[in-house]
């Protein structure tokens, strides 16, 4: 009976695993924001519309993100910070957990040559229309 109940659990552990698809915060593609292009990883929530308090409070919790930067987090984090959190304080250590685990960061404009880059490794990920360029 022990043996039937550790392989039940041993199961378990590897069809929960195998439920959820890997997140891999280095897979980006590029998002257009505030007039400019970032590059953020897929599958994340992004929040382009920050208090200038808040990058404050970020980068007092160890996130450094400029003015001019987006947050991202992942999904799956982000509906269980807003689930657990109740007091700014509360908000800034799920944060910096995050960010510590790569499941929350700060995306900064992307300059020119790595808009290029990003267009050339993955032309049909954009979003939305680039209010930079020109429509000829």
């Amino acid at each position: 009976m022990k043996i039937i109940k550790w392989m039940a659990l041993i199961g378990a552990i590897f069809l929960t695993g195998c439920a959820q698809p890997n997140f891999d915060p280095q897979d980006k593609y590029v998002l257009y924001a505030k007039g400019k292009a970032y590059a953020i990883p897929f599958g994340v929530n992004y929040n382009a519309h920050i208090p200038k308090r808040s990058y404050a409070l970020m980068r007092k919790s160890g996130i450094p993100c400029s003015d001019n930067g987006i947050t991202w987090h992942e999904k799956r984090f982000s509906a269980e910070m807003r689930e657990k959190s109740r007091h700014v304080r509360d908000v800034m250590y799920y944060m910096k957990y995050g960010y510590d685990h790569k499941l929350v960061g700060c995306a900064e404009p992307l300059k020119n040559k790595e808009y290029q880059y990003y267009l050339k490794k993955q032309p049909k990920t954009v979003t939305h229309n680039c209010p930079m360029c020109k429509s000829k």
